[in-house]
């Protein structure tokens, strides 16, 4: 199964929430309504959680949605991950809490660890768990008390290693 971006997350949560609590799936203008879009935005969500395998609907019905696959039920299922922005309040202390920005939500079954960052570049998210080895095929988020950095290669003498790159998301407009 392909991961799910951020919003197709939150659009997969509000169908689960909503069959959940009325015992069948949401219309159109159902997810329309409680997500303050258009028809044409939900059917884009509708579009890419099927090519993903997540979501399957039949034709001329109008909760004709089935879900493919299950997401946890309880809160202590999922992960929040806290996300720093590249303009850091404190430079001693990079992963303190006065440097986080906002939260991703996601389920744990998607990661095999359950300490994992993001952090917010100017074009592109980068997830990252904290390490204290690597190996040189590894590519690793380093700070320098000016920058950010990925690589394993270019680490300055004052560079602070802060673990090893899981996945980057490349924002786009």
């Amino acid at each position: 199964m392909n991961k799910l971006t951020v919003k197709q997350q939150e659009f997969l949560e509000k169908i689960v929430y909503f069959k959940k609590n009325n015992g069948y799936p949401p219309t159109i203008s159902d997810l329309c309504s409680m997500l303050n879009v258009s028809i044409g935005t939900v059917q884009q969500y509708f579009f890419a959680l099927e090519k993903k395998g997540i979501i399957k609907r039949e034709n001329n019905k109008g909760r004709g949605l089935k879900l493919l696959v299950s997401l946890p039920e309880t809160d202590g299922d999922y992960i929040n991950i806290p996300v720093f922005s590249e303009k850091l309040n404190n430079n001693e202390n990079i992963l303190a809490n006065e440097n986080v920005t906002g939260w991703f939500r996601f389920p744990k079954i998607l990661f095999k660890t359950t300490t994992l960052y993001a952090l917010s570049l100017k074009n592109k998210i980068i997830f990252f768990s904290p390490q204290k080895k690597y190996k040189k095929a590894d590519v690793c988020l380093f700070f320098n008390r000016k920058k950010f950095f990925s690589d394993v290669l270019t680490r300055g003498l004052n560079s602070i290693n802060l673990g090893k790159v899981l996945y980057v998301l490349v924002k786009t407009d």
